[in-house]
């Protein structure tokens, strides 16, 4: 099943959270160095830690709509070492 979502009003700030699950915190890292780059995402925060055995990175990124967060999202998930990957989108009132 498909559900379609509207566009963000103009009058609110985007925001993306990709969480990355890995096994190690430099898998994190190399996950999170590995799209990042040109493309106009801004790093608005980032968080690493512990959960368990495992370690979780936390990116809010600004400066793209839905479809880019989910297609960054979708190339950290197609890397071996990342173990989940799940994004949030927000749209905050300034």
């Amino acid at each position: 099943m498909t559900i379609d979502f509207p566009s963000a009003p103009s009058d609110v700030d985007q925001r993306h959270l990709i969480v990355i699950s890995t096994a190690s915190p430099i898998a994190c890292l190399e996950a999170v160095t590995g799209v990042l780059g040109p493309g106009g995402a801004r790093l608005g925060g980032f968080s690493l830690k512990r959960v368990g055995s495992r370690f979780e990175a936390v990116l809010q990124l600004t400066g793209l709509d839905d479809a880019a967060a989910e297609r960054l999202a979708a190339l950290i998930a197609a890397r071996p070492d990342a173990g989940s990957v799940r994004t949030e989108h927000q749209w905050v009132r300034p």
